[in-house]
């Protein structure tokens, strides 16, 4: 197979899984476009929805550049820090975490070319946000600190109508993901040695514990990502076989498959959109 990328950084890993398998394939890299110079480390690149622009982040601030290397824009400007941005999915808008002071986290907003930036939540700590496929909500968590018990939480993209679909929720590092149609999030946290993988559809009905392991957080609204593109499937690591392995499962946690058995330790797993490795 023959690819061509343009990364931003010094490495990057491309996983393609399938339903009832895994696909792997040589990556060959052509024409590699180095699109940042600063001194400054820049990391956490995300492509926008028309791929032709890539937000990133540098010194605790959310950068924008164009998938050529023209037009670096900074978005904002905070002496603490802001990530785990995501793009809107009609490209018009950036969704963020923000450190308001020290660690303290509220869900942001601003419109792409960064103006217009609105505190969604006001009540720390609120992170880990991802947007539906539709754009119409935001998915969140909330608690006292990120120690403490979580409720997942989901509101409008004005910050309103903010409604708790799952209570005391394991804490630590959450990870969230909408399926495709929008009718159910799966989440994953906890702390290590003790992660679980969770369901629950979108008006909070029908949570349930699908596997133990862990998800990867939506970068890509529009993409399924965690979900398989039919949205029947969710592909998650898992160290249950001993070391870190790639499996894959039915929504309502059967049908587990282990797709990796590398005595090596393997993460970080994406669906590929093309319907071509379901």
């Amino acid at each position: 197979m023959r690819c061509k990328f343009i990364l931003i950084g010094i490495a990057a890993m491309m996983v393609m899984v399938a339903g009832a398998g895994y696909v792997s394939a040589a990556v060959t890299v052509e024409g590699l476009t180095q699109l940042t110079t600063d001194s400054a480390k820049d990391g956490n690149p995300v492509w926008s929805p028309t791929g032709d622009e890539i937000v990133f982040w540098r010194n605790a601030d959310i950068y924008k550049v164009s998938s050529d290397g023209s037009h670096e824009t900074q978005l904002t400007s905070n002496t603490n820090n802001e990530g785990r941005y995501k793009w809107s999915p009609d490209n018009t808008k950036i969704i963020y975490d923000k450190d308001n002071t020290n660690g303290w986290f509220d869900v942001w907003i601003m419109n792409a070319d960064g103006s217009l930036q609105t505190d969604l939540t006001n009540n720390p700590q609120s992170l880990y946000c991802v947007w539906s496929p539709d754009g119409t909500k935001i998915a969140y968590v909330h608690g006292s600190d990120c120690d403490q018990p979580l409720d997942l939480t989901i509101m409008n993209p004005d910050g309103s109508n903010k409604q708790i679909l799952a209570t005391g929720q394991p804490s630590h590092g959450t990870l969230i993901a909408w399926s495709p149609d929008a009718s159910k999030i799966a989440f994953s946290s906890g702390v290590a040695g003790s992660r679980g993988i969770r369901v629950v559809n979108a008006d909070g009905t029908n949570l349930i514990v699908i596997a133990s392991g862990d998800i990867m957080t939506q970068t890509q609204s529009w993409q399924t990502q965690v979900w398989s593109p039919d949205g029947l499937r969710i592909v998650y690591h898992s160290d249950e076989a001993g070391n870190y392995d790639i499996y894959t499962t039915n929504v309502n946690g059967t049908g587990k498959t282990q797709l990796t058995t590398d005595t090596s330790d393997d993460r970080h797993a994406y669906f590929s959109p093309d319907p071509t490795f379901r």
